[in-house]
């Protein structure tokens, strides 16, 4: 009898909430129970086609792939609060193109994802001023030809997460000041292959084959979790930094150069020169 009464006491609950939904809004066919498209319900602005300015906060999102054109960036952001999806295409330069995504100005709250960038002759992504912006799920290849250029390039206080970076002419990536670096790839870039400024974390991030050291990091830095291996000067280069939890084999240079650092839990093989080359520096629990 107590278990029939508990099924009649939830039937009473369920019914009397699903009233709410039975009963429209309006009128049939009237604008408040119209359905809605995905655009209207979180609207984004199209590009399909390039060069092409950003000049309005907003969302924006690519809608097929698209190649740039001699003399001009592929998309340039002058506004700040913009999202830009590259909905997984790919933005491809060519013979006198500049940057693939440029942005001149100190916008701040901005967020690029999801797609890749190829062959611009300038930077894959220039964001040099740009703070407080996210960075995720990006590739740039063979970008910065033309000009000794870097693939990826942000300022202060920025979040890249996920992004691969190769064949640059100059660094892979390279961040400003209390960044964060998380799970990213650089590989074959003509310098180092991540350059992180003062205050910045780098986790979970590996390099290789670069021509310089494979991940820097300076002032107050962490670098975490992160693999360095056959880069042709330092796989890990830290000053004034804690290191931990890292590997780095087979570099041409030390394995991992630290000054004025803690390096801790660190593994080592295969280096050309030192394993671990340490200066006024903590060295614990390494192999």
């Amino acid at each position: 009898m107590s278990i029939r009464i508990g099924i009649v006491l939830i039937a009473v609950a369920a019914g009397a909430g699903a009233e709410d939904y039975l009963n429209p809004p309006g009128e049939p066919g009237s604008p408040e129970t119209r359905m809605r498209t995905l655009n209207e319900v979180q609207a984004a602005q199209p590009i399909s086609s390039l060069p092409f300015a950003i000049t309005n906060s907003g969302s924006y999102i690519v809608v097929g792939p698209l190649t740039g054109a001699s003399g001009s960036n592929g998309i340039s952001i002058l506004a700040d609060h913009v999202t830009l999806d590259l909905n997984g295409f790919c933005l491809t330069g060519g013979a006198g193109t500049q940057y693939g995504i440029e942005i001149p100005g100190s916008q701040v709250s901005i967020t690029i994802r999801n797609g890749a960038l190829r062959n611009w002759g300038l930077y894959g992504i220039y964001a040099a001023s740009v703070d407080n912006s996210v960075f995720s799920g990006l590739t740039s290849i063979s970008n910065g030809w033309g000009a000794n250029c870097s693939g990826i390039l942000v300022g202060k206080n920025n979040l890249v997460s996920d992004c691969v970076s190769a064949g640059s002419k100059s660094f892979g990536i390279a961040t400003g000041t209390g960044s964060t670096l998380r799970d990213c790839k650089v590989y074959g870039n003509n310098s180092r292959g991540i350059s992180a400024a003062d205050g910045s974390t780098v986790t979970g991030c590996s390099a290789y084959d670069n021509a310089d050291t494979g991940i820097a990091a300076y002032g107050g830095s962490t670098i975490s979790k992160c693999m360095a291996y056959e880069n042709l000067s330092e796989g890990i280069f830290g000053q004034s930094c804690v290191i931990r939890d890292c590997a780095a084999y087979n570099n041409t240079g030390n394995g991992i150069e630290a000054t004025f650092c803690t390096v801790e839990a660190c593994s080592v093989s295969d280096n050309h020169g030192h394993g671990i080359y340490a200066s006024s520096a903590v060295v614990s629990h390494c192999t």
